[in-house]
């Protein structure tokens, strides 16, 4: 079986006439059309606006974890019974 060709080939496709090239040389004529047109700049949607801030958000969180972990770790060491040191006596000078 001889699989059919799905493209379409044209070796020799016609040249434009000067009219059809002249059509398209008017720049202002085809940007009152893309402007008729309605084509406006995209909006960037939520993430795509989210996207630039998640590298500073990831940033403030590990720091947020990190001050948290050492609050954490100082009100242990500190919350353990100390023995009270002993209290140091000087002679009175005369």
């Amino acid at each position: 079986m001889e699989k059919e060709n799905r493209y379409k080939i044209n070796v020799n496709k016609p040249v434009p006439t000067d009219q059809e090239i002249n059509k398209y040389k008017n720049f202002n004529r085809v940007l009152q059309q893309y402007r008729r047109t309605g084509h406006r700049k995209m909006q960037p949607n939520f993430l795509q606006r989210l996207n630039k801030y998640i590298p500073l958000l990831i940033l403030a969180i590990i720091v947020l974890i990190f001050i948290w972990i050492f609050k954490v770790v100082n009100t242990t060491k500190n919350s353990g019974q100390t023995s009270p040191s002993p209290k140091v006596e000087f002679p009175k000078q005369k």
